[in-house]
């Protein structure tokens, strides 16, 4: 079961003064902030930017990793994103191709790949047909 994505990254102080981000799972993510403030903030756009870049190239998309030590922070990502990662590792878990959910889902197979893509926004109605077709059922949640 997928819940809230989210990818930690670490904050240390810059030696100019500042705050730099790095992400853990992604050796590209990266931002600084002159507050703790904007660090964290650029560190939720650049997670965002980091990840509609990998899933535009169909490039690796890692779980995110848990780590139980200090001064390390979460970033979530948009609501698109998540979408299309929970879709896709679901997918990969069960051994569903495209074809296969385009079938379940009456649809084409580019419909079914733009449910893995950042920015298609579907319906809570295809997303439960998504989920139903898993033998899930979609829960939505406020955080």
């Amino acid at each position: 079961m997928h819940h809230i994505v989210s990818y930690p990254y670490r904050v240390e102080l810059a030696e100019e003064g500042g705050y730099l981000v790095q992400f853990i799972d992604f050796d590209e993510a990266f931002s600084e902030g002159n507050t703790l403030e904007e660090a964290h903030f650029n560190a939720a756009e650049v997670l965002n930017l980091t990840l509609e870049g990998r899933i535009d190239d169909n490039f690796n998309l890692p779980k995110p990793s848990r780590l139980k030590e200090k001064n390390i922070f979460y970033a979530t990502p948009e609501a698109d994103i998540q979408i299309a990662l929970q879709i896709h590792w679901l997918r990969e878990e069960t051994g569903v191709t495209l074809a296969d959910l385009a079938r379940n889902l009456k649809t084409s197979w580019p419909s079914a790949q733009r449910l893995e893509k950042s920015g298609n926004n579907p319906t809570i109605n295809k997303l439960s047909e998504v989920a139903a077709s898993f033998g899930k059922r979609l829960i939505i949640s406020f955080e």
